[in-house]
């Protein structure tokens, strides 16, 4: 099952170019954390709301941010023109490519 989170404060299931909307499965104001975290114990309840529950189509527009506001952001910087032109040019005089990664994480305030 694909997940979405929905405009204002809903969960619904993705299927085709539809919404369907999983309130009633759910406890109230459960959020994608709380669905992912209990989801073993709602997989039941979720088949069955997916069978009844209302349809909408699916709207771009109307999607939210899966997780509101995560504890972390994890990023790889990198240049990767930069860094492709040198792999060719090391390439083509036959020397080893150079590995090089950076990694960043920052806490959210």
């Amino acid at each position: 099952m694909k997940f979405a989170s929905v405009k204002p404060n809903r969960l619904a299931v993705v299927q085709g170019g539809e919404l369907i909307l999983i309130d009633d499965a759910l406890p109230k104001g459960a959020s994608m954390i709380d669905l992912i975290a209990d989801y073993d114990r709602l997989r039941p309840a979720l088949a069955g709301a997916v069978e009844k529950g209302k349809r909408a189509p699916l709207d771009p527009k109307q999607l939210k941010a899966p997780v509101e506001n995560p504890s972390k952001l994890w990023a790889a910087a990198t240049n990767y023109k930069r860094g492709s032109q040198d792999s060719t040019k090391r390439a083509a005089e036959g020397r080893p490519e150079r590995r090089r990664r950076r990694k960043f994480s920052k806490k959210l305030s």
